[in-house]
Parts: structure tokens; C-alpha cells; sequence
């Protein structure tokens, strides 16, 4: 994920062919404010735009397999 820190938009890329993964977003408190299915291999790279106020934030990216878990902050000032 990319860039962090983000002005609420970034994108997710991957070096692995991982199929479909579950992409979940949460605030600190576990709030879910993202939650989408998306097919991801080596050459996808895919941009989420969140309209969320400053702040530390979770990425989860699940395909059933394996789970990838990442903090990171938007900040627009």
C-alpha cells in the first residue's frame, strides 16, 4: 500500500498472484469503513480513495490462505 502517509487516497499492489482477496479498512476502534472483494495479481494495482478525517488506520487484505494486516495514517494538512 502506498504512499504512507496519504491524503486518503493510495493503491494496493502486490508482487504475488493472491486471487481473490476480502479488503477491509477499520479505524483503531474497529469501526469497518471499507469492505471489498477484488482479484489481485502481479500486475494489479488497485486505488482506494477514503473520505475519512486525519488519523491512524488499518488495512486488512485476506484471500482465504493468508492475511496481511497494516497500519497506516491519513493526514491532508
Amino acid at each position: 500500500m502506498y504512499p504512507n502517509p496519504s491524503d486518503g487516497q493510495f493503491i494496493i499492489s502486490t508482487d504475488k498472484n493472491l486471487g481473490q482477496v476480502q479488503i477491509n479498512i477499520y479505524t483503531l476502534t474497529g469501526e469497518e469503513l471499507y469492505n471489498k472483494t477484488e482479484t489481485l495479481n502481479k500486475l494489479s494495482k488497485m486505488r482506494i480513495d477514503l473520505s475519512v478525517p486525519d488519523g491512524l488506520y488499518i488495512l486488512k487484505c485476506s484471500n482465504g490462505k493468508s492475511t496481511s494486516t497494516q497500519k497506516f495514517i491519513i493526514s491532508k494538512g
